[in-house]
């Protein structure tokens, strides 16, 4: 079945890729021959997280293809993940893209204009290969329309009949490992590398001085991008109280986007001096420096966890069950999943409870209990 959450979806992708073979039958597999390919393209407008899971597979791009330029689309919100990044020869920022939290996202005709907007690019790069490392069908249907000769991607997502290479069906993997499938699709037969921002001098220079003036700091990332996913704030207050209490040396550092500044506003007025507002005021690259000398983050499901996890710093993250946990959680050594109660049947993205029950189940204590017996702060 195609890797949808929705059983109507599933089944109309279904009858869709059906159709398609029969249609567009005469589209067969291509053979890879890496020393005959000059360009490579990869589509990636996607969250921050997603992005960051996909850099092994981008490593293994650059691997596979060592004599190629490679080129990668990017949206403006998610390129900040791949700068310096020495896999990727050029970077190229789609303005136009749709943002999946914005209303103009569900607007079919804004996607369309996306399209044509993006084989106006790719034929002015005119790749031998091109990539959809996001798994979204009209990124494959803007390979097809800009006639690129070798396309790959997911083989479970609708109009993959439209691919020249596409991944096996594989479910029940983590999401960095559905991404990997690519690196498999292109012959990269090595393990898979390790996810990873590039972090430059320049941003070890603006973080340095600020690391040596907090000492000991934790850190928390209030927001979660979607309500289903949020850990209530009043709980983040009280979880930051305990902590403090027991341990009042210590700074909480809090990071996130322009969308968590009214959280923090209110986080702020109740913990007083111990915070340091970091929120709009970091790119990614220096969010994942200032991580790695943190003793503990806390956080919701987001791109900020996966980032602590993939460092090793313990790292404490609510989630949702619907989301889908074993697929979506940060991978380290140190990561400590709290999960979502069943108080109600929440329907995810179409829950309209604030906070969700499920999550508002998590109790403070149960948290910082876990905090003390772990010594996650010794």
């Amino acid at each position: 079945m195609k890797d949808y959450k929705n059983f109507k979806t599933r089944i109309l992708a279904e009858i869709i890729d059906f159709l398609g073979l029969i249609l567009f039958f005469w589209i067969r597999e291509k053979k890879i021959d890496p020393d005959n390919i000059k360009k490579v393209l990869i589509i990636k407008l996607d969250r921050i997280g997603d992005t960051f899971l996909a850099t092994p597979t981008i490593e293994a791009i650059r691997k596979r293809f060592a004599q190629a330029k490679i080129f990668i689309i990017v949206a403006p919100w998610n390129k900040e993940v791949l700068e310096n990044n020495p896999n990727i020869d050029e970077i190229i920022i789609f303005e136009e893209a749709l943002n999946v939290h914005k209303k103009e996202f569900f607007k079919i005709s804004n996607h369309f204009k996306k399209c044509r907007k993006l084989v106006k690019i790719i034929k002015n790069i005119s790749p031998e290969i091109g990539i959809d490392l996001e798994g979204h069908p009209l990124n494959v249907l803007t390979l097809f329309l800009s006639k690129v000769p070798i396309r790959i991607g997911f083989g479970d997502k609708v109009l993959s009949f439209l691919l020249t290479n596409k991944t096996e069906k594989d479910e029940k993997i983590h999401q960095s490992d559905i991404y990997f499938r690519i690196a498999k699709a292109i012959g990269f037969r090595n393990s898979k590398p390790e996810m990873k921002i590039f972090v430059n001098e320049k941003d070890k220079e603006k973080i340095n001085p600020l690391v040596n003036d907090l000492k000991n700091f934790i850190m928390f990332h209030l927001g979660a991008g979607r309500t289903y996913r949020q850990w209530p704030l009043e709980n983040f207050i009280n979880l930051a109280k305990l902590i403090l209490k027991d341990y009042p040396n210590l700074k909480i550092v809090v990071i996130g986007g322009e969308e968590d500044k009214k959280l923090v506003a209110e986080f702020t007025k109740e913990i007083k001096n111990n915070v340091v507002d970091m929120v709009g005021k970091l790119k990614i690259s220096e969010v994942y420096y200032l991580l790695s000398f943190s003793k503990l983050f806390v956080g919701n499901e987001s791109a900020p966890m996966h980032l602590a996890g993939s460092l090793n710093i313990p790292t404490i993250a609510f989630m949702n069950e619907w989301s889908g946990i074993e697929r979506w959680k940060p991978i380290g050594e140190k990561v400590y999943i709290f999960k979502s109660k069943k108080i109600h049947n929440c329907p995810g993205v179409n829950c309209k409870l604030i906070p969700c029950p499920n999550m508002a189940a998590i109790s403070v204590d149960e948290v910082y209990n876990f905090i003390k017996e772990k010594k996650l702060l010794e």
